[in-house]
């Protein structure tokens, strides 16, 4: 069976541009897969051309503190599309929050992000003496046996 997999970076641009090589390892992991990255929107287009991901949603944090109603559409939305899979290399309360609405039936995302009681699988976030480059690839390296 193919995966389906929503893949949340909702860290600013340099976040990102940290995590595009576990998009990678993603694809590699799960070659059929299908893998959608939430992105924080004005950042998209950095990632439009990466041949790992297959779609890309942005997430206007601004219009959401707006509207509640919008945020909600939006969860509404990612839960249609019945992910299996949900990864969250990013230590965000908001991220594991969307990653439990998504419906996706394996979350995997740091232990010690906000309300972490929200995923299935849970990676030990290293808090020191780590560039955030090798925080991204310790998670990797700890996907590999974890999904």
């Amino acid at each position: 069976m193919n995966e389906k997999i929503l893949l949340i970076q909702t860290a600013f641009l340099g976040d990102l541009i940290l995590t595009t090589s576990f998009f990678r390892e993603v694809k590699k992991k799960y070659r059929n897969s299908h893998l959608t990255v939430v992105v924080n929107k004005g950042t998209e287009s950095v990632l439009e051309a990466n041949p790992y991901i297959d779609g890309l949603i942005p997430l206007d944090k601004k219009e959401f503190k707006k509207s509640l109603w919008k945020f909600f559409s939006f969860l509404w939305n990612l839960r249609k599309e019945r992910y299996t899979l949900c990864i969250l290399p990013h230590f965000s309360f908001r991220s594991t929050l969307i990653g439990f609405a998504s419906g996706a039936k394996v979350r995997i995302g740091y232990e010690s992000a906000g309300f972490s009681f929200l995923l299935t699988k849970k990676v030990p976030r290293p808090t020191r003496g780590m560039h955030e480059v090798e925080k991204t690839f310790f998670f990797v390296i700890r996907q590999r046996g974890i999904f």
